[in-house]
């Protein structure tokens, strides 16, 4: 029964012992591919006189790390394998120590994919008191992570590390796995890193496949008893205290979006799920606002970014203050002179130009340095469409990949060779961009034409943007109000629709964020967890695209628990908690609320630091 699954006993590697789970010949390998004992262990003394050893048992390198003036401790890794611990040791002063960060060397901590992060099995910083702002990204994937605390406007993304790697025995490590629908591709080197190079599929809550791994005693149980049954697959997480801003609404909010109307000259903030209008943003001084709107990272904080052909503004995604602006006249001698594209990742932002040439140009910017310098800074070249694709002003993406969604249209329909048909591309933002999908966009099955070859960027721009793991379309407007098709991303499949409370319709979308996630202590796992378990828990949104098999927290207020589906509560202590799972099988038993038709939300972040 789920309600008995608290009493399996745990999978999580001990806490002092983390060496034992390692290879033998982990240290020779090491040895052998340059990593120095300094690249597998460092030590420091805090301001308050804690002394601090941090040891990377196993394959990997702690190459990077680094300590600020004020003793945050900032962990940076790399080359890691399945069976890989860090652990951390105090001694002295107060016994305590604080941390900023902890990533892959590969990966931006904002980058909730974890393509090119390598997977870890243990990291135990259970001394460790993860400050205010401060992140924490093991979306390569980990089994057990431990800490002392964690602070306001905290973020934890994590990766549940695939049962495939923890049942082996490391002779043939799998290059493939799958669960809830999500597929996973790896790479192991010679020296033993498994790193994660990507992720495919779309989430679907499967609570009978979880079950089928969960191991049993088999015949060598029969007519003796078993003991406790063993524990589901899933990241165990052990936090003492969990210190967010008490959250001043239940459950969490609808997701929100931005809208541009070149009409009236104004962005316009929408909730994604009533269509309400909630605010807007006059946009003064700009020509004809043309280039779409999308969320972009200025320094790690979430932006809402808009143009008007020769320019783009930056406007705080929070509060909708103006951030700054930068000019894109400068991109002309890469052959992009009216930019009417813009679109984002977790981390990257691409802007696109569709007169440009024979079907556009495409080409990534860094958000941080242009809004710095004044003038559009490139990351890479401009990317022009092969094989005759025309781009038409859409960009979008979704969070947790790589992969940025254009608009346009090609010769999908072969009966038809004299006409394109409208679709999308999905382009690689590696460090250039690079086709990896295109997709015809069919109405009632049926192909889309958009006219003959060449025609496509004369006509008014397809307005892309996304919720959660949606495209999002704009399909025109009736009833005074935006229509906007909700869309798969691989197969472009057909997810809903909504609509936004505006006249005029929209020439732009963005991608969506929460807002009220902001001083939240956050924590987003994609994968199964086999337990969270807290002393104290205030401001924790806890969200899961999969099973949680156990949330066991003494006392607990102003917090949200999300699981698809969630399994047991242990909270004697609650006020003001929110427990929303999928359909499971023992309905809304211990005031878990069943919601039938819920989808993944996110995976998370934070609007800012």
């Amino acid at each position: 029964m789920l309600e008995g699954l608290e009493g399996r006993t745990l999978q999580a590697a001990s806490l002092t012992a983390a060496a034992a789970i390692v290879p033998a010949n982990a240290r020779l390998l090491n040895r052998e591919n340059g990593i120095s004992v300094q690249d597998r262990r460092m030590s420091y003394t805090t301001p308050q006189g804690t002394r601090v050893i941090v040891t990377l048992y196993g394959v990997g390198s702690l190459a990077g790390s680094t300590v600020d003036p004020d003793g945050a401790l900032n962990v940076v890794f790399s080359d890691t394998g399945p069976q890989t611990g860090i652990v951390a040791k105090v001694s002295g002063g107060t016994r305590r120590a604080t941390l900023r960060s902890i990533h892959h060397k590969d990966l931006n901590p904002d980058d909730l994919s974890g393509i090119g992060s390598s997977l870890l099995n243990v990291v135990n910083f259970k001394d460790f008191d993860l400050v205010d702002n401060g992140r924490i990204n093991l979306t390569g994937g980990v089994h057990a992570i431990y800490l002392n605390s964690v602070g306001r406007n905290t973020q934890i993304n994590l990766r549940e590390e695939p049962i495939e790697f923890l049942s082996n025995d490391g002779s043939t490590l799998p290059t493939s796995t799958s669960s809830n629908g999500v597929n996973l591709a790896f790479i192991t080197n010679l020296l033993g890193a498994s790193t994660l190079t990507s992720v495919g599929g779309q989430f679907v809550a499967d609570f009978n496949s979880i079950a089928n791994h969960i191991p049993t005693g088999g015949s060598a149980t029969i007519g003796v008893n078993p003991g406790p049954p063993p524990a589901p697959p899933g990241v165990v997480a052990v936090i003492n205290h969990i210190k967010g801003a008490p959250r001043s609404t239940s459950g969490i909010e609808d997701p929100q979006v931005f809208g541009l109307d070149s009409t009236t000259h104004t962005l316009i903030r929408f909730d994604a799920t009533t269509g309400a209008a909630l605010q807007t943003i006059p946009l003064t001084g700009m020509g004809t606002p043309n280039t779409g709107v999308a969320l972009g990272r200025n320094a790690g904080r979430l932006v809402a970014l808009v143009g008007d052909g020769t320019s783009i503004r930056a406007f705080d995604a929070v509060t909708g203050d103006p951030v700054g602006q930068f000019t894109t006249t400068n991109l002309g001698s890469l052959g992009l002179t009216t930019i009417d594209g813009i679109g984002s990742t977790d981390t990257r932002t691409v802007i696109s130009d569709s007169t440009a040439g024979a079907g556009g140009l495409a080409l990534q910017i860094d958000v941080t340095a242009s809004l710095a310098t004044g003038h559009a800074v490139a990351v890479g070249q401009p990317y022009p469409p092969q094989r005759q694709f025309e781009l038409s002003g859409g960009l979008a993406s979704v969070p947790a990949t790589h992969t940025m969604f254009a608009t346009g249209a090609a010769h999908f329909d072969t009966f038809q060779p004299n006409l394109v048909q409208f679709g999308v591309l999905s382009l690689n933002t590696g460090d250039q961009l690079s086709e990896t999908a295109r997709t015809p966009l069919k109405q009632n099955g049926n192909f889309v034409n958009a006219g003959p070859e060449g025609s496509v960027d004369s006509q008014p721009p397809q307005v892309l943007g996304s919720v959660d793991q949606n495209l999002a379309l704009v399909t025109g407007v009736a009833n005074g109000k935006n229509v906007v098709s909700l869309l798969n991303p691989q197969t472009l499949a057909s997810n809903g629709t909504l609509t936004l409370n505006n006249p005029n319709p929209l020439t732009g979308l963005s991608e969506s964020f929460r807002p009220d996630l902001a001083n939240s202590a956050l924590i987003d796992v994609q994968g199964n967890v086999q337990s969270l378990r807290a002393k104290d828990a205030t401001g924790l949104v806890f969200n899961v695209a999969g099973y949680i098999n156990l949330a066991k927290i003494n006392r607990a207020t102003d917090s949200l628990i999300i699981g698809q589906p969630f399994g047991h509560a242990e909270i004697p202590k609650r006020s003001h908690v929110d427990i929303i799972s999928s359909p499971r099988p023992v309905d809304g038993r211990n005031g878990v609320q069943v919601n039938k038709n819920l989808k993944q939300i996110g995976p998370l972040s934070l609007p800012g630091r």
